[in-house]
């Protein structure tokens, strides 16, 4: 049987190259010669020696500033405490620090020793807390003031407390103030980098977003985890500033700021219950950046906001690319996201075959940046993991004649009405093009009858009046029928979100699900939990 990824010659159709806002770019990565450490040490120190030492990390929120030589030496201080406390190799230390500054030189000291760290979202519930430290047999944790009662809550619950070593980075009233502790010890103490396994050794887990259960945890191998910084290295011009409303416990915000110690950039980053759009914009006039990382519903507001309207072109004229992170982008604010890998297929998703050109199907790569897996999730790796080796993407695409893919939503997002497919970005796409729209979210309804019932919430502009009826005409106009709005358009203050900017259908359909049925509604207070409307 044929493949129609491929032409009559067997070369792929789908070109192996990144496109993001029209912007073409060969891959290229650099080459893996040693550890996450090892590597960054070496790019960090070539960097100061060929020009200075630099301020990398610039907290927005906060003022805090990190150079280059203060990354590395607290880093050595930090591993030197490490081994002080009987630190072994292959050990986990668990941060909940937000985006701390010392979240890399923490990273530093544990890949000095040969430790895994695992990333935490400070907005877990102190339950998913501790099953995230049951999970990886966590033998550190460390927090900050902010979350010092979301550690402590969380010890609480796993199951051997006794093991498990809790410091706090400032002044509290629990545990070991962690930053006055490395003030006391000389970096000249900290141990040689030991040797790793580059191919299988972790040194960093990322955990997902939870939005099909509990989070997972996601491995990453110093050669994946590098290759990866290998591929984000394409869009990064040394010596200049980048922008960032992303978390650094999630993987796009991690990166874009560890990068910056390897390519000699500074990295104005701001995330947190303070932040507000005039930080993102007064911080792209001031630092004029070439590139900016950001929340897909930042990228949104932000589109929509008088803030931008009424600013000056010219104190923007620096930007060369945005990207957005977390969601899909409503095309009416952008156009087309296009995804890559360097060996691709887009199969379908009922036959596992391949598609042609417009059909749309599911995304499949191999990758040097791909994740070695779960942590203990053995059904979850089969899943993701086909017999080829082929990583399942969850992402539903298509591509066209010229190898270009284009982006058209989460799989486990689809709407399933009367056995019809529906992607909730193209009706989120057209709802938002309305003049009273800011934001919405399209969702499916369980229903005995049709499976789902299309169905939406949305926030209005200030100061805009629009009744649920004109909303479902202005997009029920646009499409098919099986493609129409026929459940409730809730008006709303809110979109539910997680903390990494994520749209939660799952919970908006959840709640849907105990509503019974309401008509069309007008509601402009809060009506979902504030787990779901975090950040």
């Amino acid at each position: 049987m044929t493949d129609p990824n491929r032409d009559v010659n067997g070369k792929n159709r789908i070109k192996d190259r990144v496109l993001t806002s029209g912007l073409t770019m060969s891959v290229n990565y650099d080459p893996v010669q040693g550890s996450m450490y090892q590597e960054i040490e070496r790019a960090l120190e070539m960097n100061i020696q060929e020009d200075k030492d630099w301020v990398v990390l610039h907290n927005v929120l906060t003022g805090e500033k990190l150079s280059g030589i203060d990354a590395l030496n607290y880093g050595k201080r930090f591993g030197a405490f490490l081994e002080q406390r009987g630190f072994k190799i292959g050990q986990v230390v668990h941060l909940i620090l937000g985006n701390h500054n010392m979240t890399f030189p923490i990273c530093f000291g544990a890949w000095i020793l040969g430790g895994c760290i695992s990333s935490g979202d400070v907005n877990l519930e102190p339950r998913s807390l501790s099953q995230q430290l049951n999970s990886l047999s966590t033998r550190f944790l460390i927090c900050t003031p902010d979350t010092k009662d979301l550690a402590v809550e969380a010890l609480n619950m796993v199951d051997r407390p006794q093991d498990i070593q809790a410091f706090c980075l400032g002044p509290n009233d629990m545990f070991e103030d962690l930053s006055a502790t490395l003030k006391n010890i000389d970096s000249i103490e900290c141990p040689d980098p030991v040797d790793v396994d580059t191919n299988s050794d972790v040194p960093i887990v990322f955990w997902s977003s939870g939005t099909t259960g509990h989070p997972k945890a996601i491995c990453h191998t110093h050669f994946s985890a590098l290759r990866m910084a290998g591929v984000s290295v394409n869009f990064l011009t040394p010596k200049t500033n980048v922008v960032t409303t992303t978390c650094f416990f999630h993987m796009g915000g991690f990166f874009a700021a560890m990068l910056s110690f390897v390519r000699h950039l500074s990295c104005y980053h701001m995330f947190g219950p303070d932040f507000q759009l005039e930080h993102l914009l007064n911080t792209i006039v001031s630092a004029k950046p070439k590139s900016i990382t950001i929340g897909t519903h930042h990228y949104v507001q932000l589109a929509e906001s008088e803030l931008l309207a009424n600013a000056n072109p010219e104190d923007l004229a620096s930007l060369e690319y945005i990207a957005p992170a977390g969601a899909a982008v409503p095309r009416s604010c952008a156009a087309f996201y296009h995804k890559m890998c360097p060996n691709l297929k887009v199969e379908n998703i009922a036959t596992g075959e391949g598609c042609c050109p417009y059909e749309e199907g599911e995304l499949c790569y191999k990758t040097p940046v791909v994740m070695k897996g779960y942590h203990n999730r053995a059904k979850e790796n089969a899943a993701f993991f086909d017999h080829e080796g082929y990583a399942h993407s969850g992402d539903l695409v298509y591509y066209t004649p010229d190898g270009d893919i284009h982006y058209v939503d989460r799989l486990k997002e689809i709407i399933k009405y009367k056995n019809n497919h529906v992607a909730p970005t193209e009706l989120e796409d057209i709802m938002q093009r309305h003049p009273a729209v800011q934001e919405c979210l399209v969702f499916g309804k369980p229903n005995d009858e049709v499976q789902e019932l299309i169905s939406a919430v949305v926030v209005l502009k200030p100061g805009q009046k629009v009744s649920a009826e004109d909303l479902r005409s202005f997009v029920n106009n646009e499409v098919t029928d099986y493609k129409k709005i026929r459940g409730q358009i809730i008006l709303s203050n809110h979109i539910p979100r997680n903390s990494m900017g994520k749209l939660v259908r799952r919970e908006m359909r959840e709640w849907a699900r105990h509503q019974g049925n309401p008509k069309d509604t007008d509601i402009h207070a809060p009506i979902l939990s504030s787990q779901m409307l975090a950040h």
